[in-house]
């Protein structure tokens, strides 16, 4: 990984279309008052991902790429599991994960 929003895939720096996620050293706090580093646990389960499957990505607008493993759009998947803020097409999918307090909406 490096830098807030700026992953590194295979050696490639890539901003992901439509999320904004923690900067790398956020610490995030539960209601229940609970802190967790959510900006390591991203970065974390991204590269975890990315070591099991192949990782496709395609240019979309303002120099950002949708990027899938195995056929799965990450940033959809990190906003639906509550792990990155949508910033456009995932609204909806953040909205379902506040409203279920899942990841840094928990």
């Amino acid at each position: 990984m490096a830098g807030d929003d700026i992953v590194m895939i295979h050696g490639q720096r890539l901003a992901l279309h439509g999320v904004d996620l923690p900067s790398a050293d956020a610490v995030c706090t539960t209601s229940g008052g609970r802190k967790w580093p959510c900006g390591r646990h991203v970065r974390e389960e991204l590269a975890r991902a990315a070591a099991l499957d192949e990782v496709v990505c395609r240019p979309a607008e303002r120099e950002t790429a949708i990027c899938r493993i195995g056929g799965i759009d990450i940033g959809a998947l990190l906003v639906k599991e509550g792990l990155a803020r949508a910033s456009g097409d995932y609204q909806a999918l953040e909205d379902r994960a506040r409203a279920a307090k899942v990841g840094i909406w928990e």
